[in-house]
């Protein structure tokens, strides 16, 4: 294979890639140690039926690794208490999430039901000291990577025997 087809492979392959990424925001559903446990071992975070706007799961984009848990705390329930700031989920999603729209607060709601980790690239961490940046990863899942990377070496094969 010459450089001009190697390079039209690379740039074929970038393209593929690009396509077949997650491409959705990150957004963080904080709750406690029980509950967040839970969460993992079940794969999906279940739809709350109450909550300020309704039904749906309550997620932000305050990271805890800029804000502190009782920041957190405060934009999530409008209180200080930092007990349901004790585990927290990073999630990517790329659609069904809307602002709820509460006064400045960074608050956004999944409106598509529970919210399954299937086919989403999630980390699962431990924060028991609710300082911002202290925190320990317990779990994460890339299942749709995984299946990407897949699809990338069978496209990779079949790109270099069609240059051969």
């Amino acid at each position: 294979m010459d450089t001009s087809q190697m390079r039209f492979v690379a740039l074929l392959l970038t393209v593929v890639l690009t396509l077949l990424s997650v491409s959705g925001e990150k957004y963080f559903h904080y709750t406690t140690k029980n509950s967040g446990d839970a969460i993992k071992q079940s794969g999906y975070i279940q739809s709350s039926n109450t909550g300020a706007v309704g039904k749906g799961v309550y997620l932000t984009k305050m990271s805890p690794f800029v804000y502190g848990a009782s920041q957190i705390a405060y934009n999530n329930w409008q209180n200080y208490d930092t007990a349901k700031t004790k585990r927290v989920f990073e999630i990517e999603i790329s659609s069904g999430v809307k602002d709820a729209d509460l006064n400045q607060r960074d608050v956004y709601i999944y409106t598509k039901g529970n919210l399954e980790f299937k086919d989403k690239s999630w980390i699962y961490y431990d924060w028991p000291s609710g300082v911002k940046g202290q925190l320990k990863v317990l779990a994460s899942g890339t299942q749709f990577l995984k299946f990407s990377s897949s699809i990338t070496t069978i496209f990779v094969v079949v790109s270099f025997s069609f240059f051969a």
